[in-house]
């Protein structure tokens, strides 16, 4: 039953994703990710014990003012609301490594929160007025990254990641998710006839977004072990909450369009693959 469940939410999910991606206009978009972006903040509140009352409506408040802001200003936003991201992110991967040991006080566990929302939110919403085929092929690298390591890591896993943290994940399956995103990448790159510079540098901002996506979601799993829950909430049935689905996206979105934009601005002949502000 539960199987099922997981499959009938993921087509419900794939389908309106689709609809919101090629029916909306950016702005229409853009609001539709900020309600699940204050879903997903309503349910961080609870793993920073931020629970019911003033705190929570104030937490939800300023996610809403950023939110309305980022928009507002999004040409000057963007950029900075990137690259703290992409920083944040790697800062995430260093302190993985502090679990159990030292547990994220709750003022970096409320700040985690805004770093992974918010970016990933404007790169996002960039994406989408920038160019919607290289959005939809960031959740395609995100949707390899996950189905490669769970089949590789069920056929071949023997090392765990981050045993402490996701007693299911091991290298081999990572490992397996990341080749299944380079080969990806590698077809794209001649299915669209980028020339071997172009292609080398596809190829290593799909292969790298892979690897954040993996940090994303050890992240999310860091936060639920510290509070000691097994979902961040049940408002997906068979899938838990709405940070359990979006958890890589949140990591994977900002470094992607980050080295995009990177490929841009140093790569002229890669303007196929390049996206501007």
């Amino acid at each position: 039953m539960q199987l099922k469940q997981r499959v009938t939410t993921a087509l419900v999910l794939v389908s309106v994703f689709l609809v919101l991606v090629f029916w909306l206009p950016n702005p229409w978009f853009a609001l539709a990710l900020a309600i699940v972006v204050l879903a997903g903040a309503m349910e961080w509140s609870a793993l920073v014990k931020l629970d019911g009352g003033l705190r929570q409506s104030s937490w939800l408040l300023a996610f809403c003012i950023m939110l309305v802001v980022a928009w507002l200003y999004r040409e000057q936003s963007t950029p900075f609301l990137l690259a703290m991201g992409s920083i944040w992110w790697l800062v995430a991967f260093w302190r993985l490594s502090s679990f159990p040991a030292a547990p994220e006080p709750v003022l970096i566990r409320t700040l985690a929160g805004v770093m992974a929302l918010i970016p990933a939110w404007a790169a996002l919403v960039h994406l989408h007025q920038a160019d919607v085929p290289l959005l939809i092929a960031l959740f395609l690298v995100v949707w390899l990254a996950d189905t490669g390591a769970y089949f590789c890591g069920r056929a071949l896993g023997r090392r765990k990641l981050a045993p402490l943290i996701s007693p299911g994940k091991t290298i081999e399956g990572a490992v397996g998710g990341i080749v299944s995103v380079a080969v990806f990448a590698t077809v794209a790159a001649l299915w669209v006839g980028l020339n071997l510079t172009c292609s080398v540098a596809w190829i290593a901002i799909c292969v790298i977004t892979a690897a954040i996506s993996v940090v994303g979601d050890l992240w999310e799993s860091k936060m639920k072990r510290i509070v000691g829950v097994k979902d961040s909430g049940t408002l997906l049935p068979g899938h838990g909450g709405v940070l359990d689905r979006i958890d890589s996206v949140t990591a994977a979105a900002p470094v992607y369009v980050t080295g995009l934009y990177l490929v841009d601005s140093r790569l002229s002949a890669c303007g196929s693959i390049g996206i501007q502000f």
